[in-house]
């Protein structure tokens, strides 16, 4: 129970419209998350996730997580912002259903946004963000630098003639700056408290920046470890990311994903080596941005 206590609070939003959310992007938030956080699930109405492309690899999981008390989400309206340390929104195909016109929502972007709150949203979740006008219907990220699904991604859809929200045009028409990679490229922006993945093979990095910013140090994790920050040391690329060791900066065994992805397990002791240094690297790495100098 102390153990509980002393964790801070991450809000998980998701759609509640039919095929809403991303089983594999939810997981994948979930599990990385849990360990760092006590969570919280939140839908319009407090009504059930309805998973798409639920597959072999991640059946398992979300029928033993559908058992869980903690699988029954509370109603979005309820939400108070100001309880929640972190908010974060995976990919969920329905939020420009439901999300991306709430006004409850809306108004825990405003919180998060004045007290500069670390907020996550991956692919299709995104477009929640678009609710959060103020009252002189500016956009509250007006300035900031995110991505999402591309043009390119979205035309590939059945229904893209019939879209409510095209994240790309609503972004730069709302006087932000959106880019984007290739169509299913794995592409990060961090810009001040904000993560965005630009689709559902970005979740895991994004969660990871995520996690950078809350400054959860004391936890153990998974990340991406950059090979310029790792000299001569056994390396593998997953999505084109180096994965690296080094004893002297990193600590422990690697650990294998169930979904396949190989990544450096970083003990407890570990985080003070690389405290201001590795860290802050290792989120503009990720982030594809540049820094003048590295460690």
């Amino acid at each position: 129970m102390s153990d509980r206590l002393g964790k801070p609070t991450c809000l998980i939003v998701a759609s509640a419209a039919a095929a809403g959310v991303s089983a594999q992007s939810f997981l994948h938030c979930f599990t990385l998350t849990s360990s760092a956080f006590n969570l919280q699930v939140a839908t319009p109405g407090g009504k059930p996730i309805d998973f798409v492309d639920v597959n072999e690899s991640n059946m398992r999981w979300i029928q033993d997580f559908r058992m869980k008390s903690y699988a029954n989400p509370a109603k979005l309206e309820s939400i108070d912002g100001a309880r929640y340390h972190a908010l974060l929104i995976p990919n969920c195909p329905g939020a420009m259903t439901d999300l991306a016109n709430s006004g409850y929502l809306a108004k825990i972007l405003q919180h998060f946004s004045t007290e500069n709150k670390p907020i996550c949203a991956v692919g299709h979740g995104v477009a929640a963000l678009c609710c959060a006008t103020n009252e002189d219907k500016s956009w509250v990220f007006q300035g900031y630098s995110l991505t999402g699904p591309s043009v390119y991604e979205l035309v590939r859809q059945p229904n893209f003639a019939s879209l409510s929200i095209i994240v790309e045009d609503f972004v730069k028409d709302s006087g932000a700056t959106f880019s984007a990679s290739s169509p299913d490229a794995v592409h990060v922006v961090l810009d001040r408290h904000l993560v965005t993945g630009q689709n559902e093979n970005s979740t895991l990095p994004a969660v990871q920046n995520l996690l950078i910013l809350c400054n959860v140090r004391n936890t153990p994790g998974l990340w991406y470890i950059p090979r310029s920050l790792m000299a001569g040391t056994t390396c593998t690329e997953t999505y084109g990311i180096p994965l690296c060791r080094q004893e002297s900066h990193v600590r422990g065994d690697a650990a294998l994903f169930p979904h396949g992805i190989w990544e450096w397990r970083i003990e407890r002791t570990s985080f003070s080596s690389l405290n201001g240094c590795g860290l802050r690297d290792l989120a503009t790495y990720i982030s594809h941005l540049k820094t003048s100098s590295l460690c």
